[in-house]
């Protein structure tokens, strides 16, 4: 995160993965959760539901770059849980620790 500076949410489970003092931290989305976390997911699933639209009409020879501007990636230990809710550009299974670092190395 202190690399990209991507706000931070998380579920119920989630609490405690990530320091709630810290100033992305938006808190944890849900009935319970902050407004401005369910707020963050709101707008990604409007993105999502607008980017299904006009993949449609994209071209197909844009840049890999370009394609991954606005990838959606999720990283989880759960397979079942990949693509549950929203449907991800990039799915990897694994250990969130270890992946983030791998990622961060490559």
């Amino acid at each position: 995160m202190k690399l990209t500076g991507y706000p931070i949410t998380s579920t119920l489970m989630g609490l405690g993965a990530f320091p709630a003092s810290d100033k992305h931290w938006l808190g944890m989305l849900g009935m319970h959760g902050t407004y401005e976390a369910n707020m963050a997911m709101h707008d990604l699933r409007r993105d999502d539901q607008y980017r299904r639209q006009v993949s449609t009409t994209a071209s197909p020879g844009a840049s890999m770059r370009s394609r991954l501007a606005h990838a959606k990636i999720h990283v989880d230990i759960d397979p079942s849980s990949i693509n549950k809710n929203i449907r991800v550009d990039i799915p990897v299974v694994g250990n969130c620790a270890n992946v983030l670092e791998d990622m961060i190395r490559v």
